[in-house]
């Protein structure tokens, strides 16, 4: 019995988003920390994307300046609710096809949570960084998924997609950024725009380029057929 079930584990697949600019068409991390971290934001984007400091070390810089007031965030993110217009259509036809779905970002929970729910996903599944408000406009950020060896993101992809890789026999990975370079060297499948596209295409590993989920949905369905009624 239990070899049959490690068999039905093995034979699942899993795809695996990045959040900012993937699932929400818009960055709503660089947009939040951007609009209330002053003109100090600038520097620390700057060092972050040449790759002279990790997430970790940029979030943590970014907290010790940033001034977000609770209240004033709600309102704000409101505005920056811009969903892929082919997540809904791509989450029903992974359903139909029994294609589990994980959110792993390197973002912050709070606007993550926030958007799930404004889109009807609340029980999607996400892994991220966590803030915590700290009195009126303060925050700490944590990383309960970083990797002590490499200590470089606030989420390690890639060490969360090597846990979830006992239970799917292929992965699909969807993802735009620089924290979407490492975990994507690991995935059976890579979507990529255009800073994860370059970098694949430069490392000799497949990519496919999309700019939306339409064109995910159109090779999982070249890829595995018709499948059952999409409801």
């Amino acid at each position: 019995m239990k070899n049959k079930v490690t068999s039905r584990r093995k034979d699942k697949t899993l795809a695996i988003c990045d959040f900012d600019g993937t699932v929400s068409t818009v960055d709503i991390g660089h947009e939040v920390l951007k609009k209330y971290s002053g003109d100090k934001w600038d520097d620390i984007d700057a060092a972050y994307c040449s790759g002279r400091i990790g997430s970790m070390e940029a979030y943590r810089l970014i907290a010790s300046i940033v001034r977000i007031p609770r209240k004033d965030l709600e309102a704000y993110l409101s505005g920056l609710n811009s969903i892929d217009p082919y997540f809904e259509e791509f989450h029903r036809i992974c359903r139909s096809r029994s294609i589990d779905i994980a959110i792993i970002s390197d973002g912050l929970d709070f606007y993550i949570e926030d958007f799930l729910r404004r889109h009807g996903f609340p029980d999607l599944k996400f892994y991220s960084n966590k803030v915590v408000f700290t009195g009126r406009d303060r925050i700490n950020i944590e990383f309960p998924r970083f990797n002590e060896q490499c200590g470089k993101c606030g989420t390690c992809k890639r060490m969360l997609l090597e846990s979830m890789r006992k239970d799917y026999s292929r992965i699909i990975y969807i993802g735009d950024g620089y924290s979407d370079i490492c975990p994507a060297r690991q995935a059976d499948l890579v979507f990529g725009k255009e800073i994860l596209f370059r970098s694949c295409v430069k490392a000799g590993k497949e990519c496919i380029y999309y700019r939306d989920f339409r064109r995910i949905i159109e090779e999982i369905r070249d890829r595995e057929g018709s499948g059952p009624a999409e409801n």
